[in-house]
């Protein structure tokens, strides 16, 4: 789901959410682009809209950092002309909230945000998040819509194991070389699983790919080379937490 407002425009997809900023909130937040794991948040503050200010969406989410001024704080979005109460009924439904609770007022929550001119707070209900928390361990670092933990690696609804992965940068290879030489790990997967990568396909000197190798399988995920820094450090800290643990 995607909604655009004065910030700019909040999405959530594949377990994130995304919030994309205008150049000029930009500026303030320091942060062209947040995306935060829907897995990590823990609590979200929604406030109606008051005279001319939108919807205001506040999140907090574990290891993500934030300001406590929401003129600065990249965790806050404001919507525009349209409610952002469809939107957070939405958000709500995809991170499954076990609790809810209204503070400063009486609303119900979501039944009727769109009248609700103080603070509504939804809490994410604290053993469920403790139990995540304790599954996954401590936010290192995330690149493209992979996301790495101190025990789990996840992807959408997909998670490997992060003992024992290695993690390595192919710039410009060919994925038929990248499956001959990952193929005895577990078998090559372009972007996620489901498509297998052959052995015909020719070299591409402007692709680049992430080649994740854990105890259950192999992903590789094609990248643009404008994003080979963010590879590189990824694929070092894949290769630290798995030699960590």
């Amino acid at each position: 789901m995607q909604i655009k407002g004065m910030s700019g425009s909040a999405s959530f997809d594949a377990g994130f959410l995304t919030f994309s900023f205008t150049e000029a909130e930009a500026k303030l937040k320091r942060n062209a682009e947040v995306t935060i794991p829907l897995e990590a948040i823990t609590t979200i503050e929604y406030t109606a809209k008051k005279l001319l200010k939108g919807d205001r969406l506040r999140i907090r989410a574990e290891d993500v950092d934030y300001a406590n001024d929401a003129t600065y704080d990249p965790c806050t979005f404001v919507f525009g002309l349209e409610s952002g109460a469809e939107f957070l009924r939405s958000l709500q439904t995809a991170i499954n909230i076990a609790t809810t609770q209204a503070v400063a007022g009486d609303a119900e929550v979501p039944g009727s945000l769109a009248a609700v001119s103080k603070p509504v707070v939804v809490q994410v209900g604290l053993s469920a998040a403790a139990e995540k928390a304790a599954r996954r361990g401590k936010l290192i670092n995330s690149f493209k819509s992979y996301t790495l933990y101190e025990k789990r690696i996840i992807s959408s609804a997909k998670s490997w194991p992060t003992l024992g992965a290695q993690a390595s940068v192919d710039v410009g290879a060919s994925t038929s070389r990248i499956s001959l030489t990952r193929v005895a790990v577990g078998g090559v997967v372009a972007g996620g699983l489901g498509a297998v990568v052959g052995g015909s396909s020719r070299r591409n000197t402007t692709k680049c790919f992430l080649t994740l190798s854990t105890s259950v399988g192999t992903v590789v995920i094609p990248y643009n080379p404008a994003s080979e820094t963010k590879a590189r450090k990824f694929a070092a800290q894949v290769n630290a937490a798995g030699r960590v643990l």
